[in-house]
């Protein structure tokens, strides 16, 4: 987890409950008692946001605490005394100085989003940017009936703060989805944590989800923030949650239920402001009725829930996702520069698309560089595959068990292709283990050198 820096500027005292909540939320907070140490301290490259307390009597000398806060172009967040809010000179000083200012007292976790907001514009991420960014991405766009539905789906699920499932088959862009519905809802600016469920296993998932320890008394276990922690004020996305452990499970429905979580090995329960998205790309009804997932659990899940239709679905924006994603491979020349062949786009409206919006991205990229420019075929993409004549496979000689191996050879050539070469997803999406498909590979001498596994 990132660590994020946060100048403290009490200029009549700390307020040591916020100080508190602003550590286990993952902030690094140092402290200046005095104007002189901020001073000194705001110079530090690394920090990038601050704090300053105004309380009652501190008006008074606002000059100096207007030196502390200008230059150096670190945005500030105020918290102000409430009897200072009916000055309207300060009121007015508070708009243009300050990225928020909240009265006193506060609540920690708008104080949090705030922090959240002011660091990510200090690092250039405006909000305007990031919303703008939400459907043009990843294959969110089209114009067809099903892609018109389904933005629909995620504007209303943006517009809320329930939890959301998103489902589709693999590649179809369910990270995508719950990113930009985290962008175009309020909590847009804070952190966004995602979690391959499948990828770490039953025990060592919690200690991923919810950390270790108290850290905070002598003899404790060291401490080690989850997650859960850092998603805090954002959203925490589990891709794959049908691959939770029962365990996990009820610790997931117990955070959604009550808003607040235990690390691993302490005592102490510790509240959480977050939004929970989940990915599935199975049925989790069909999983309740075997008794493998709570039905409970899915309940809280799907306060909305968004189906991302498969590539195949959506043939009428396979033209245009084509040309945005192949766009994206020369992003500052025209898009003359390269364009598809007449029957490449028949082609690509043909085929399956088994490992969707990813299969679609990765061909392209593939073809982009094969075609040095020229018009891009179908040969490029690699949707192009010999065919045999009868004659040829009598003179071949091939017999039946051969004809089996080769459509075998065939069919994990092609998932691995859908999949990005990810050993792991490719491996379900066949229905077999890791370690079965790593002997078929070997048996059919399939090269795997650049396959990956998360």
């Amino acid at each position: 987890m990132d660590t994020r820096k946060c100048l403290f500027y009490g200029a009549s005292g700390i307020d040591e409950m916020l100080l508190q909540s602003l550590r286990q939320h993952g902030w690094m907070v140092d402290l200046a008692r005095d104007a002189g140490e901020a001073q000194s301290l705001k110079i530090q490259a690394d920090i990038s946001v601050g704090l300053v307390s105004i309380g009652e009597h501190d008006w008074a000398d606002w000059v100096t605490i207007q030196n502390v806060v200008s230059g150096g172009g670190m945005p500030w967040v105020a918290l102000v005394h409430p009897g200072l809010t009916v000055s309207r000179e300060l009121l007015q000083w508070l708009a243009r100085g300050f990225h928020d200012y909240h009265v006193m007292p506060a609540d920690a976790g708008r104080v949090l989003f705030s922090l959240y907001q002011a660091e990510a514009t200090h690092m250039g991420r405006s909000p305007a940017v990031i919303q703008a960014m939400a459907h043009s991405e990843a294959g969110l766009g089209g114009s067809s009936p099903v892609s018109l539905q389904f933005q629909a789906a995620i504007d209303r699920a943006s517009q809320s703060d329930q939890s959301v499932l998103i489902q589709g088959g693999a590649g179809a862009g369910k990270e995508a989805v719950a990113r930009a519905i985290h962008r175009r809802s309020w909590r847009g600016v804070a952190p966004f944590i995602p979690v391959t469920c499948a990828e770490v296993p039953g025990v060592q998932l919690r200690l991923e989800l919810f950390g270790l320890g108290d850290g905070g008394y002598p003899g404790d276990q060291a401490l080690r923030r989850g997650r859960v922690d850092a998603a805090q004020v954002g959203v925490l996305f589990l891709d794959g949650v049908e691959a939770l452990s029962a365990d996990a499970q009820d610790d997931l429905l117990q955070l959604l239920q009550t808003r607040v979580f235990r690390r691993v090995g302490a005592e102490h329960p510790i509240p959480v402001d977050l939004r929970v998205m989940a990915s599935t790309q199975v049925d989790l009804r069909d999983m309740v009725a075997e008794g493998r997932f709570c039905e409970a659990l899915l309940a809280a899940l799907s306060a909305h829930t968004v189906t991302v239709p498969a590539l195949s679905e959506r043939r009428d924006d396979i033209e245009w996702l084509a040309r945005y994603f192949l766009k994206q491979q020369w992003p500052d020349v025209s898009c003359s520069y390269a364009e598809f062949a007449p029957e490449t786009l028949e082609t690509m409206r043909r085929h399956d698309w088994p490992g969707n919006i990813r299969e679609l991205v990765n061909r392209i990229g593939r073809a982009a560089s094969l075609s040095e420019g020229q018009p891009i075929t179908p040969q490029h993409l690699g949707l192009v595959q010999p065919r045999r004549s009868a004659g040829s496979v009598v003179s071949d000689g091939m017999t039946l068990g051969s004809a089996k191996s080769q459509a075998e050879k065939e069919v994990i050539e092609a998932a691995l292709e859908a999949y990005d070469h990810n050993i792991s997803r490719a491996a379900r999406q066949l229905g077999v283990s890791r370690m079965t498909l790593y002997r078929l590979m070997d048996k059919h001498k399939v090269r795997g050198a650049v396959s990956r596994q998360c």
